[in-house]
């Protein structure tokens, strides 16, 4: 094959040339496209397709050459530019131009070899409603291990009572990580999302939380999802609903990371809008609560038509609005004809995704082979092409593996990132200290004190807004200078005050903290804990260092040492509280690393 980057070493203009070269074939191309679809019925064959792209890199091969060798000839006679430092192949170009998208491409890129993954390759595999499939087979059939393995949490064998651990090993074992779409039955009565928002719930929030945490391995938590839409309890389309499920969605989350199960990563997955499901972002519950933005939606039903027509508006609209990462959490397409599907197949993996959706970063197919009479798989259709196809596609570099079983960050990351920013869980930054010494605090305003004029707290302490009822500044008693942080309800109410700190892997570090309880805690429990995290922000591990429930006249200090984990990069100094009913101060808080 003629390269323009070896000819660029002797003709440095060729790179110029050829850009002009491209600009003349993308206008002859839009003329080929027009002639073509006179003769191509709409659904065209996959066959005929490859030979279109054949004729057009011929065509546009014999262009380029004419050009070169007349830009040759240019450069004999004189012609002297400045070699770029960069320059591009026409095959590539060529391949990019061919899109067949309905709307303008955001970016299009070839995947060089061994760069990383764009797309985390995932699937729920089902034979019907609520009963899983064969994984395995799946996997087989496309040729690839997943890179996420999805499932409801309604399925058997506990059917929504409790976590089912044995199949999260599993997954993890197997390298792919697992997703939990988890049905919680919030919506009616003593359910309402009203309720579940006012703590009426916590208890199985709580129980729910511990499982998790427990397990202590990443896991995308996609809870009730399609919320915009009509068919599920916690259905929230209008008002009331939509506030209620917004303060419902915050209330769980909160309890979730109160109980310490940071190892879950929040998917907020709304229908895509239009066709009986209202807009996507009324039901957004904030940054602070989410961790990943996805989209469900099937092309070609409901009113809608192909894959652009189905996402593109609200896609559009998640990424240019928020920077978080965006998956597609249910797509699919039904049995037609076996040639029909398998075009369809080659367009939304081949080209859409790649091209027009650049920034969806999980792509998660629903392939079920009976959901109510729907026939959702590629393991059933009609003949081979669409399986062939899916295995074709998904070969490709750009959607990744099971390569994923050592994955230890928390939120989970897109697949060709370093991590998310931890502002993604609303943790603030701390303050850079280029010298540690023995024996200094860590801690910003420890006592308390420096936010006071302005009756707010300092930021590194991270203290939930929702709760600026319960957790307050306090001027009428304090174990030194004038102000204490009080806390103090009637209610039950479950969270966790932080800071965050840089550490020394390995390092003994002493803490502690000045604690009056004015009013015995019942039936509840807080704590002081330390918990090693990596540099993404991730659980390590979490020490409790000491607790207070009794009440005491007079102020008090508990504490002791605890050693980092290995490999951790920043300690959270934390006060979980749990089930509060009473009231308690704490004042000067201590973190400093162990003398000798």
């Amino acid at each position: 094959m003629l390269r323009v980057d070896v000819l660029g070493d002797y003709f440095p203009g060729v790179a110029e040339f050829s850009r002009e070269i491209g600009s003349q074939r993308a206008r002859l191309g839009e003329r080929l496209q027009a002639c073509t679809a006179m003769v191509i019925l709409p659904q065209r064959p996959r066959r005929l397709l490859e030979m279109r792209r054949l004729l057009w890199v011929a065509g546009a091969a014999v262009v380029v050459t004419l050009g070169l060798v007349g830009l040759a000839a240019a450069y004999v006679g004189g012609v002297q530019q400045q070699q770029p430092d960069e320059v591009t192949y026409p095959a590539e170009e060529i391949e990019a131009s061919n899109s067949t998208s309905q709307a303008p491409l955001e970016e299009v890129s070839e995947i060089p070899v061994g760069s990383l993954p764009r797309v985390y390759l995932g699937a729920w595999v089902g034979e019907r409603v609520n009963v899983p499939g064969d994984v395995t087979v799946f996997e087989e059939t496309i040729g690839k291990g997943l890179s996420i393995v999805h499932r409801y949490s309604d399925n058997p064998p506990y059917y929504g009572k409790q976590f089912d651990v044995s199949w999260a090993e599993a997954v993890r074992a197997s390298g792919s990580i697992p997703m939990l779409s988890w049905q919680p039955g919030f919506g009616n009565g003593t359910r309402s999302l009203a309720s579940v928002a006012a703590g009426d719930r916590d208890d199985y929030l709580v129980t729910w939380a511990n499982q998790l945490r427990d397990w202590g391995h990443p896991i995308f938590l996609r809870m009730m999802w399609e919320q915009n839409a009509t068919w599920y309890l916690w259905r929230a389309y209008q008002e009331p609903q939509i506030s209620d499920f917004i303060a419902a969605w915050r209330h769980v989350v909160q309890v979730f990371r109160s109980e310490g199960a940071i190892n879950v990563t929040f998917v907020w997955s709304p229908h895509v809008s239009d066709h009986g499901a209202s807009p996507i972002m009324d039901t957004y519950p904030g940054d602070e609560y989410v961790d990943w933005v996805a989209l469900d939606g099937y092309p070609f039903r409901g009113g809608r038509d192909d894959f652009v027509d189905t996402f593109g508006t609200d896609y559009d609209l998640l990424a240019s609005s928020l920077s978080k990462p965006i998956m597609i959490a249910e797509t699919s397409l039904e049995s037609w004809s076996d040639e029909l599907k398998a075009e369809r197949i080659h367009d939304i993996l081949g080209q859409q995704i790649p091209s027009r959706f650049p920034k969806v970063k999980a792509l998660v197919w629903f392939d079920e082979k009976n959901t109510e009479g729907v026939d959702f798989s590629i393991l059933q259709d009609q003949g081979p092409l669409s399986r062939e196809a899916f295995r074709e596609e998904v070969a490709s570099p750009y959607y990744a593996a099971n390569d994923y079983a050592t994955l230890n960050t928390t939120p989970i990351p897109p697949p060709d990132g370093p991590g998310l920013p931890s502002s993604s869980m609303s943790r603030p930054s701390t303050p850079v200290r280029t010298v540690e010494t023995a024996s200094s605090n860590l801690l910003v305003d420890p006592g308390f004190e420096e936010g006071s004029t302005v009756g707010e707290w300092n930021q590194a302490w991270v203290v939930p807004p929702w709760m600026s009822a319960v957790v307050r500044l306090d001027g009428t008693s304090a174990a030194s200078g004038s102000y204490s942080m009080l806390q103090a309800s009637s209610r039950g109410g479950s969270y966790v005050v932080y800071q965050d700190v840089p550490v020394v892997a390995g390092a003994t570090y002493e803490v502690s903290v000045a604690v009056r309880v004015q009013e015995r805690l019942l039936n509840g429990k807080a704590a002081l804990e330390v918990q090693s995290l990596n540099q993404y922000g991730g659980l390590i591990e979490s020490r409790p260092v000491a607790g207070w429930q009794e009440a005491t006249q007079e102020w008090s200090r508990v504490g002791g040492t605890i050693r980092i984990a290995p490999g951790a990069a920043r300690a959270r100094v934390q006060v979980r509280v749990a089930n509060l009913r009473g009231s308690f101060r704490l004042d000067d808080f201590y973190f400093a690393r162990s003398r000798g």
